[in-house]
C-alpha cells in the first residue's frame, strides 16, 4: 500500500464505491496541501534540478553508466548511515565521492578499462551495504524506501541536505562552465590550452556524486540514472545547443518528476518507479516524435523541389 493510501486510511477514508474518479482526484490534490506532500514536491523539483543540469555533463562525456555505478555504491554509504544513526544521505553522500575519487585515480594509475573500474567501485558499494545490512537489526524498511525511493517520506534534514547539494552544483557548475565544456567536448585541446582538466574531472565526479545522493530520495538507488540520464537523452534529441541541452533537460526532469507523483498518488504506484517510467516514456516521446518531424521536413522539402523543377503549366 502505498503512502498517500495509508494516509487515507489514517484518517478514515477508504476507497471505495461511493466516490467517484472526479470526487478521488479532488481528494488527492487536496492533499497535495499537506506539509508531506509539498516536502515530497519540493525535493523532486529540487532533484529534477539537480539530474538535469548534472545529466548533461556526464551524457556528453559518454559516462551515463557512472551514475548508476555511483547510486549503487551510495548505497554502502546509505546502509551505514542507517546503522550509525545518522542522516544517511550524508553518509551516501561521503561514500559516493569516496568512490568517484577512487574511480578518478584508477583510471589514472591502472591500465584498467573504463568499465571493468566502474565495476570494482559498483560491486564494492553494493557489497559493503549488503554486509552492514546484515549486520543491522530493525532498519530493513528504511533501505527499501532509499532502495526504490520514498519521496512522500521526505523529511526536513533531507531537505536541507538536497537544498545544499543544488547550490553546490549550480556553484560549480555555474563558476567553471566554460572550463568544463571546453574539457567534456575536447580534453586534449583543453589540456594544451592550460585548463587543469584533472582537477575539473574531480569537481565534475564529486558534483556527479552529489546530484546522484540528491536524486536517491525521489526515485531511489535503483533507478535514479533514469532521472538522470533519460531526460538528457531526450533533450539532446531536440535541443539545438548544449546550453539550451540543459534548460530543456531541467524541463523535461520537472514534467517527469510532477507526473510520476501525482500518477503514484491516483493508482496507488511506488513514486520512484512513476518518475522513472515518465522520464522513460518523455525520451521515447520525444524521438518518435523527432524522427516523425524529421521525415515530415524531408517530404515537404522534396515536394518543394519537384514542384519548382516541374511548375504547372
Amino acid at each position: 500500500m502505498g503512502s498517500l493510501q495509508k494516509l487515507i486510511r489514517m484518517r478514515g477514508i477508504h476507497r471505495n464505491s461511493s466516490l467517484d474518479t472526479f470526487e478521488m482526484w479532488k481528494l488527492e490534490l487536496g492533499i497535495l496541501g499537506s506539509t508531506f506532500a509539498q516536502r515530497a514536491l519540493l525535493a523532486g523539483l529540487m532533484s529534477a534540478i539537480i539530474s538535469g543540469t548534472m545529466g548533461a555533463f556526464l551524457v556528453q562525456r559518454r559516462l551515463s553508466l557512472l551514475a548508476d555505478s555511483l547510486a549503487h555504491t551510495s548505497f554502502g554509504g546509505i546502509a551505514l548511515g542507517l546503522f550509525l544513526g545518522v542522516n544517511p544521505l550524508l553518509s551516501a553522500l561521503l561514500v559516493s565521492i569516496l568512490g568517484a575519487t577512487t574511480l578518478s585515480e584508477l583510471r589514472r594509475r591502472t591500465t584498467l578499462t573504463g568499465d571493468a573500474m566502474t565495476a570494482v567501485i559498483f560491486s564494492s558499494g553494493l557489497a559493503l551495504g549488503v554486509i552492514v545490512v546484515s549486520l543491522g537489526k530493525g532498519f530493513t524498511v528504511n533501505v527499501f524506501g532509499f532502495l526504490f525511493g520514498s519521496i512522500l517520506l521526505v523529511g526536513i534534514e533531507d531537505l536541507l541536505v538536497t537544498v545544499v547539494i543544488l547550490l553546490a552544483v549550480l556553484l560549480g557548475i555555474g563558476s567553471f562552465y566554460k572550463e568544463l565544456v571546453y574539457m567534456i567536448f575536447d580534453e586534449d585541446s583543453a589540456r594544451a590550452s592550460g585548463i587543469p582538466v584533472t582537477a575539473l574531472d574531480y569537481l565534475l565526479i564529486g558534483l556527479a556524486s552529489a546530484a546522484v545522493v540528491g536524486s536517491i530520495r525521489a526515485v531511489g538507488v535503483l533507478l535514479v540514472s533514469a532521472l538522470i540520464v533519460m531526460p538528457n537523452l531526450a533533450a539532446a534529441a531536440v535541443a539545438r545547443s548544449f546550453k539550451e541541452s540543459i534548460f530543456v533537460a531541467q524541463a523535461f526532469s520537472v514534467i517527469s518528476v510532477l507526473i510520476g507523483i501525482l500518477v503514484s498518488f491516483h493508482l496507488n504506484l511506488a513514486g520512484g518507479a512513476a518518475i522513472a517510467v515518465s522520464a522513460i516514456l518523455i525520451y521515447v516521446g520525444t524521438v518518435v516524435f523527432k524522427q516523425a518531424w524529421v521525415k515530415f521536413s524531408s517530404r515537404s522539402v522534396l515536394a518543394r523541389n519537384n514542384l519548382t523543377q516541374n511548375p504547372v503549366q
